[in-house]
């Protein structure tokens, strides 16, 4: 899927999808991807789903967990006004205080397009302000980019809110592996 627009890009982080055929070789399956050490392990791929509602819950916050998350699901509010590819997400959350750290995601579709990221945070509020640090394969003019992302993160969840003008309002939900 070639990336629609910069917005839903730099969305990857909440897994809205913006792919350019990066699919890995069976030798390559074994190694890790550019950004991050985290390898796609096979977690199911979610497909979004319509909340019904156009009332998107509000953020509250949190301290970032560490740990190691895979998405759980992706929720629009009502519905994403643009096709959204199914994927599977493994997320690593790697605070190095109670306000700052980083976020590593490795995304794969069913088709086996692969997208990796690194992510500086700092927590203020009920918001993460993310820096992109790494984004693989290189989507042009994303890395050094910033952006608000309004979470709520509890020790077994982290809940990363996402608004693009292409797909519209959605949570993207991650629960701690072995949960």
């Amino acid at each position: 899927m070639k990336s629609p627009c910069r917005e839903t890009c730099v969305a990857v982080l909440l897994a809205a999808g913006c792919f350019n055929s990066a699919k890995r070789s069976a030798s390559d399956a074994a190694g890790p991807i550019a950004c991050n050490d985290l390898l796609p392990l096979g977690d199911p791929v979610v497909e979004a789903t319509s909340a019904g509602t156009p009332e998107v819950p509000v953020a509250a916050g949190g301290q970032m967990p560490a740990g190691l998350y895979h998405l759980a699901s992706s929720t629009y509010y009502p519905a994403p006004a643009c096709t959204v590819v199914g994927v599977a997400t493994r997320l690593s959350s790697r605070p190095t205080s109670s306000t700052v750290g980083t976020i590593e995601i490795v995304t794969t579709t069913a088709a086996g397009d692969t997208l990796s990221e690194s992510v500086s945070y700092s927590v203020s509020g009920a918001s993460l302000s993310a820096r992109v640090d790494c984004i693989s394969p290189n989507v042009a003019g994303l890395s050094g980019s910033t952006l608000q992302i309004p979470f709520t993160a509890t020790a077994q969840q982290i809940q990363l809110y996402k608004s693009t003008p292409t797909c519209g309002a959605g949570i993207d939900t991650y629960q701690l592996d072995g949960v």
